[in-house]
């Protein structure tokens, strides 16, 4: 939750996969993630700040928002892999 109060969430979730892969995530794909961030705390903010791994959360970010928007779809876009975070939601 680090990231949430950060001046730039995108760069600073950047920077932790960065740092939690030991480098070995390309920049393309770690700006994946930032950008799944940035989309989450833009729509799901109040969802997620209790329990960013609840379902309220979750569905949220799957696209229950009031944008319908799915920021878990666009990271899987993005990056090119499949989550499983909205299964059975």
């Amino acid at each position: 939750m680090g990231c949430l109060q950060a001046d730039n969430p995108q760069g600073c979730v950047l920077d932790c996969v960065q740092l939690e892969t030991n480098m070995s995530a390309s920049d393309g794909c770690a700006t994946c993630f930032g950008a799944a961030a940035d989309c989450a705390i833009a729509l799901c903010g109040a969802e997620c700040a209790d329990d960013p791994t609840g379902v309220p959360c979750l569905s949220c970010r799957c696209g229950g928002n009031s944008m319908g928007v799915n920021c878990v779809g666009d990271f899987e876009i993005c990056a090119g892999v499949p989550s499983p975070l909205c299964d059975g939601l």
